[in-house]
């Protein structure tokens, strides 16, 4: 995929990302145009790497989960940086 080959051989390297940096990512289970499916795969990339990676999908969201559940959204970003604060 496209984004693979951006952290690869990005004009400017990956842009100090590596396989190892920590990545959540967040989906409302309303698919519009956002399909939770590639972030699974990028996930699953990332954890064969050897990094640390989730997907979360979110009941009754949509594109812009902050905005449709505010209080999930963060209650999920919280966790992930608290987490990342004691690894």
């Amino acid at each position: 995929c496209d984004w693979l080959r951006l952290r690869k051989e990005g004009p400017e390297g990956n842009y100090g990302l590596s396989s190892r940096t920590p990545v959540s990512f967040i989906y409302g289970d309303h698919h519009d145009w956002m399909n939770s499916s590639y972030g699974k795969t990028l996930s699953q990339y990332l954890c064969n790497e050897g990094g640390k990676s989730e997907v979360h999908c979110i009941a009754d969201a949509g594109h812009l989960v902050y905005l449709d559940q505010p209080v999930h959204f963060a209650r999920i970003v919280n966790a992930a940086l608290e987490k990342r604060m004691r690894s």
